[in-house]
């Protein structure tokens, strides 16, 4: 007698009962600009990958909602200004219980905060990922994906495996309008370390080629398990490089508004490119890329160097980028 045919596990539509409608949750924090090319300005553009990683227990996911959490509510993140937009949280390698328990101790109110596990719904691949989190928040943007080394498909430490999925999941996030911060695993620092942070997320460099920021989540002593304190790389690829210092709490939550931060390339903006950018100038006019390109010329600096001097200013609160990328609006004159 044949043996009847095993039916295949269908995905379990995630529980969304404990979570408050789309729409309660977009009147609840403010969206100011889902459209602005940057999730949050100069650091994340949009429709990218963005790459966030640390050692185990470094507190990653921790620093990852405290951040979500401070930019859906419109606050500053790493010192530039954010842009809200409809997000939705996967976890790939972990249950929704566990992400809970995380959420409970940085306390925040799992009720405003779109979330999966890949685990428990039994979702595979990012393609599929897309439409049930579109289905969860409708006019998606941004995607949080904890354990994204679980969606590669091979062996991590391939470039070209590594490379293809990364090109893959970028034609994804251009076609859905989408942008994704993938959280993976960072190797420990040594001493007499000459690698940079941006090339030890595990796995082939591919990572660090092809993603477009990355922050790494490292304890400052890697070898006192006890240590409280934190260093935290953000690292984009067309802006200065930064890092800072962080205390841990006794919830093991990072302690934001105590943060030092200790530039890796510090950049001070000489008088004279100061003077070309304001003296002529008054509150609100915009300055382009090529105004930017001029100065520079007409004080003997690289282009280059000109768009670092013009971040320092972001970071001074004088001028901020408005529209497409390469327009500044003045803010402050003095």
């Amino acid at each position: 007698m044949p043996k009847p045919k095993r039916k295949k596990p269908q995905p379990v539509a995630p529980d969304t009962s404990g979570i408050l409608p789309a729409v309660e949750i977009m009147e609840t924090f403010p969206m100011t600009d889902p459209d602005h090319p940057f999730v949050v300005d100069t650091v994340f553009p949009r429709r990218e990958v963005h790459l966030w990683g640390g050692p185990s227990h470094a507190g990653k996911t921790t620093l990852l909602f405290q951040t979500i959490d401070d930019w859906r509510n419109g606050k500053p993140v790493f010192g530039y200004q954010s842009y809200p937009a409809p997000f939705c949280y996967v976890a790939a390698d972990r249950s929704h219980a566990s992400a809970l328990e995380t959420l409970d101790r940085v306390g925040i109110d799992p009720a405003t905060f779109p979330l999966l596990s890949m685990i428990d719904e039994g979702i595979k691949g990012f393609e599929n990922v897309i439409p049930v989190c579109q289905n969860l928040v409708p006019g998606l943007k941004v995607i949080f994906l904890d354990g994204i080394a679980r969606l590669v498909g091979g062996n991590m430490n391939y470039y070209e495996t590594v490379a293809e999925f990364l090109a893959k999941t970028i034609r994804e996030l251009q076609h859905h309008d989408l942008t994704l911060f993938g959280v993976g695993h960072a190797a420990k620092p040594k001493e007499a370390d000459i690698i940079g942070p941006r090339q030890r997320f595990i796995g082939s460099v591919a990572w660090g080629a092809m993603c477009s920021t990355m922050v790494i989540v490292e304890p400052e002593h890697s070898k006192h398990v006890e240590d409280i304190n934190r260093k935290v790389f953000v690292m984009p690829c067309n802006s200065p490089s930064r890092m800072f210092k962080y205390k841990l709490d006794l919830r093991g939550r990072f302690m934001l508004g105590a943060a030092i931060e200790e530039e890796l390339s510090e950049t001070s903006v000489p008088e004279d490119f100061r003077l070309q950018v304001f003296d002529i100038r008054e509150r609100g006019d915009i300055i382009n890329s090529a105004e930017v390109n001029q100065i520079c010329e007409a004080i003997g600096v690289s282009d280059k160097t000109g768009r670092r001097y013009m971040d320092k200013l972001i970071r001074e609160g004088k001028i901020e980028r408005v529209g497409s990328f390469g327009k500044f609006k003045i803010v402050r004159l003095h």
